[in-house]
């Protein structure tokens, strides 16, 4: 801080009509230029004011930090800087002056009288100035910098592209190295604390820790790391069997005994895939059932200590998450195998139509994606239970989406999509070329907050009605033009580089 600011809360307040003496401090540096050099680089400035809301500027009071840092996501290609406070992040932007804006401090004087500088229209230092005094003025300001304008800050996303890229290649029970230029030469990757990631991903410490409990990555040793999709898909194919194979009761599983069951079923493998009960709890986290939610008042008083959920010694799965689990471990399995294993006929095809959608909608024979139908058919069979089509969407969420056209569905990894709206946009239309609104709606919705989607999404799109069945017309939504779906091809590339789908899994 400048040596001649004020302690917190020891500012004074400034009367209109009361005289007040302006002087420029021995360390005041202009940033003024003049036309001629207007062509050549601006002179360095220390100093910038911020505009905050009232929350942000009350935690800065009260003595929180915030702290600026390189955001993936922002601007396009991204790299340019993201303000983090302790529960939101925003973007910023620069809104420049071209008046001159001054920053000082205001400080009492025990004289009654005082002088004001008056400066020339040469310059601004102490030797170009004349005082003149100011009978009854008992303040002075003393003015040490200067700013060319002011920052806005916006609402913006965490940046979840960043974490990714640094966990992903650090794979739990995997090598965690990353190969540098020559080829052939290697170098091991550090593990990364919480800590760590806080100083190099753009977001809030509760923003970050929300991203870490929801994405694919787990805490062991006092490190994070990522779980690959197959192998979380494995244990929990595993655990679920033992649980059925021992007849436990479902709403209390004991975590050590299911622990020693996979273990051993996984032999020598266990150790990198779950070489802990906190790894097998956090691994068990799509398929647990949420806590009760307390109705008893003084149960949610400050006063009744929190349950810690890793200490506890069982686990309550949810039958619906269950389902949802085995609906998409056969979606990832290949279609040729699920009908193979379950029996079912080739199905009809559908009417041709022109090229619509990607070449994975194209597959012939029993390589063909399963449909909509056929998948409620094998859950039926796998769990005995009898489930709608409606419900299958309902259970798979945003994990899968259904070509409405093909009638197939298929495995959706929404964290390998690219963060920036129009980019997103632009893949999911690669994937294929029609989405219903309210799907398309989901997905693009958390890209752009405080932004109404459906507006932007009729800007965005074209509105066409697509006869699914004869006599029966759905309302979907295709891309502008190839142009438009187009845009951002090189941030799509970034994700489908990242998505176990189209590359290797690093």
């Amino acid at each position: 801080p400048h040596p001649g600011l004020p302690a917190r809360g020891s500012g004074m307040v400034l009367e209109v009509g009361k005289p007040l003496t302006l002087s420029f401090a021995d360390d005041f540096t202009s940033t003024d230029q003049e036309v001629a050099d207007l062509s050549t680089p601006k002179q360095e400035t220390k100093w910038c004011l911020l505009e905050l809301g009232k929350e942000e500027l009350a935690a800065l009071e009260a003595g929180k930090a915030f702290h600026f840092q390189r955001h993936s996501s922002i601007g396009g290609g991204g790299g340019k800087a993201a303000l983090s406070t302790g529960s939101k992040t925003f973007s910023l932007e620069f809104l420049e002056n071209s008046n001159s804006i001054f920053i000082g401090t205001v400080k009492g004087e025990s004289s009654g009288a005082a002088t004001a500088m008056d400066s020339t229209e040469d310059g601004c230092g102490a030797e170009q100035s004349s005082k003149s005094e100011l009978p009854g003025s008992s303040l002075r300001c003393s003015l040490f910098a200067q700013c060319r304008g002011h920052l806005l800050t916006k609402p913006a996303r965490c940046d979840e592209q960043r974490l990714r890229e640094l966990l992903l290649p650090r794979v739990l029970g995997g090598d965690p190295r990353r190969t540098a230029e020559p080829a052939g030469d290697s170098e091991a990757l550090p593990p990364l604390t919480l800590d760590n990631l806080a100083c190099q991903v753009a977001a809030s410490s509760s923003e970050l820790v929300a991203m870490l409990n929801e994405g694919p990555y787990v805490e062991h040793d006092g490190s994070w790391w990522s779980l690959r999709p197959e192998v979380e898909r494995e244990v929990l194919d595993v655990a679920l069997a033992a649980i059925t194979a021992n007849g436990w009761d479902r709403a209390a599983v004991n975590l050590d005994a299911l622990l020693a069951a996979v273990q051993e079923n996984l032999g020598e493998r266990a150790a990198a895939r779950v070489p802990s009960a906190s790894v097998l709890r956090r691994v068990l986290r799509t398929i647990e059932a949420d806590p009760p939610k307390s109705t008893d008042a003084a149960a949610d008083s400050a006063s009744v200590p929190a349950v810690d959920i890793k200490a506890q010694a069982t686990v309550c799965l949810d039958l619906d998450r269950i389902n949802g689990f085995h609906a998409l471990h056969l979606l990832h399995s290949p279609a040729a195998q699920v009908r193979d294993r379950f029996q079912l006929p080739l199905p009809a095809p559908r009417a041709k139509r022109g090229r619509l959608g990607n070449a994975q909608n194209m597959a012939l024979g029993r390589d063909q994606p399963l449909r909509l139908q056929e998948l409620v058919d094998c859950l039926r069979e796998l769990t005995g239970v009898e489930l709608s089509t409606d419900e299958i969407r309902r259970l798979l969420g945003d994990r899968a989406y259904v070509d409405e056209l093909a009638g197939a569905v298929h495995p959706l990894d929404v964290a390998a999509l690219p963060q920036d709206a129009r980019a997103r946009l632009g893949r999911l239309f690669d994937l294929q070329s029609h989405w219903k609104p309210d799907t398309l709606a989901s997905l693009i919705t958390p890209l752009l907050p405080g932004v109404k989607v459906d507006p932007w999404l009729i800007k965005e799109t074209r509105t066409v009605h697509v006869e699914i069945e004869p006599g029966s017309e759905l309302r979907m939504m295709g891309g502008n033009s190839e142009a438009e779906a187009g845009e951002g091809q090189q941030e799509r590339k970034a994700s489908r580089d990242l998505s176990g789908r189209e590359g290797p899994w690093p």
